[in-house]
């Protein structure tokens, strides 16, 4: 069976939900069930606990997603400078049928350590409707999905799985994906730019511009309302578009370090832009 899009995260999620590990969406498709403009096709992440890392890459492999070839993560060429954005721990490639150039895309698994660290650990289940941390993209907070101009099928994303994995294609549609709300994942994305600006390029310039896109394409044209953050967090989030944002980051940065809530950032690549650390 070939599988695609907004579906194809349906069955990761399942598949997941299925083998008892907590999952959570994350990055491109998590931003655009807020609202956030994306152009199809993309990489599909996911963010598990970390102990359950290698359960869930054993899950998706079996249901027929293809392995990378490279031994190391870092030697995948998905993942070379410039190319920006935090490696993941585990991935998968994912083929695009009949796109001139050919070109592969990714599934991604993230650790909850390194991306929601500031979150209690995922669970499974449906988050109630009070839960301070987790929606999931069934909610009704979330913004109407305006139909868009059907996609050529050849440009879109296919991996073949077995029937297993696929079973009924039309319940896919309403499966519950679980995310972050809009205002953890904005606090959770400034503590990221906190732990990283500065030290890793990489990493922080993918944070920018997931924040970037939370706040022109979600909150600024009225699609989401979120709830207003802890002052220190707001004063960033009011400055994100301003020259002067990285010195409200490092002021916070400093903040956090002194209450040993910021993690050590992540090891930069070694490239042409690598940044020394600011200490």
């Amino acid at each position: 069976m070939r599988c695609c899009g907004r579906k194809l995260c349906a069955i990761i999620a399942r598949l997941l939900d299925h083998a008892k590990i907590p999952n959570a969406l994350w990055n491109e498709y998590m931003l655009s069930a807020y609202g956030a403009f994306m152009q199809e096709p993309h990489d599909i992440s996911f963010i598990v606990p970390d102990r359950l890392i290698d359960a869930a890459y054993q899950t998706l492999q079996a249901a027929g997603f293809k392995t990378c070839p490279e031994s190391h993560v870092a030697d995948c060429k998905r993942f070379q400078c410039p190319e920006d954005g935090m490696i993941p721990t585990k991935h998968f490639h994912i083929e695009s049928y009949w796109i001139v150039p050919a070109r592969t895309y990714y599934l991604k698994l993230y650790g909850q350590a390194n991306t929601l660290f500031s979150f209690p650990e995922l669970t499974l289940g449906e988050p109630s409707r009070y839960d301070k941390y987790y929606m999931t993209t069934r909610d009704a907070r979330l913004p109407t999905r305006i139909a868009s101009t059907p996609h050529d099928e050849r440009l879109m994303l296919y991996v073949e799985l077995n029937r297993r994995a696929y079973e009924d294609p039309y319940e896919l549609e309403k499966y519950k994906i679980k995310i972050p709300n809009l205002t953890m994942a904005i606090h959770a994305l400034i503590l990221l730019r906190c732990r990283d600006e500065r030290y890793n390029s990489h990493c922080d310039d993918d944070w920018y511009r997931m924040l970037s896109s939370l706040r022109w394409y979600a909150v600024e044209r009225g699609r989401m309302q979120f709830d207003g953050l802890e002052e220190r967090f707001q004063r960033i989030w009011d400055r994100l578009e301003t020259e002067h944002v990285s010195l409200w980051i490092r002021a916070l940065r400093k903040e956090l370090k002194r209450e040993n809530i910021l993690p050590p950032p992540l090891v930069d690549r070694t490239c042409r832009c690598f940044r020394e650390l600011d200490g």
